[in-house]
């Protein structure tokens, strides 16, 4: 393996594909209030949900971070689509 994909390899196993909001506020420097804040107003990517748990892929907030951070659908508009 070469020194790139060694470190790459590494990170995937020290570091977990989902994250929940007190990592993700972490992550941005955030306080968990903001990041619950933010995704209500459209302003963080769409996390997933595991039974009653929420997680936010850190591989997609990586990616939005890379992509200067841009807004997507508040959360309350994307739920009253699902109704539909």
């Amino acid at each position: 393996m070469t020194e790139p994909q060694n470190i790459e390899f590494k990170r995937a196993v020290t570091q977990p594909l989902l994250i929940d909001s007190r990592q993700v506020g972490e992550l941005l420097n955030l306080s968990t209030r903001t990041v619950w804040r933010l995704l209500s107003a459209g302003k963080l990517p769409r996390p997933v949900r595991i039974g009653r748990s929420v997680r936010w892929s850190r591989s997609d907030l990586e990616t939005w971070i890379a992509n200067g951070c841009p807004e997507t659908a508040p959360v309350e508009v994307i739920q009253s689509e699902q109704g539909k």
